[in-house]
C-alpha cells in the first residue's frame, strides 16, 4: 500500500535569513532542508527523530548547473559575439 503524502507548505515571505540559516544547518548536518525541519519540529514535539546521513539531490544538481553554467555561458558569448561581428560585417559591407 503507498505511503500517503501530505505536504505542508510554510511561507517565509521577508524571512530570506531564516531560510538561510535552515539551508546552512542542514548542509552542516548532510541532510535536506525537509528533512531537518522534520526533525526540528519533531524535536519540539517530543518525538523520535529520523537519522537521515545523506543530503537530498538538489545540492548535487545545483553544483552541476553551476559547473555546466561556468564552461558554457563563455562558449555562448564567443558564439555570440562571433554571429554579431558577421552579421555587423555583412550589414556594413
Amino acid at each position: 500500500m503507498p505511503q500517503e503524502r501530505i505536504q505542508l507548505n510554510l511561507r517565509l515571505d521577508g524571512q530570506r535569513d531564516f531560510y538561510s540559516a535552515i539551508k546552512t544547518a542542514a548542509d552542516e548536518r548532510g541532510i535536506s532542508v525537509n528533512s531537518f525541519v522534520l526533525n526540528a519540529i519533531k524535536k519540539d514535539l517530543g518525538w523520535e527523530i529520523s537519522e537521515h546521513t545523506t543530503a537530498s539531490a538538489i545540492p548535487q544538481l545545483d553544483a552541476i548547473l553551476e559547473a555546466v553554467q561556468t564552461r558554457l555561458v563563455p562558449v555562448l558569448d564567443t558564439m555570440i559575439d562571433d554571429k554579431v561581428n558577421q552579421r555587423l560585417g555583412e550589414a556594413l559591407a
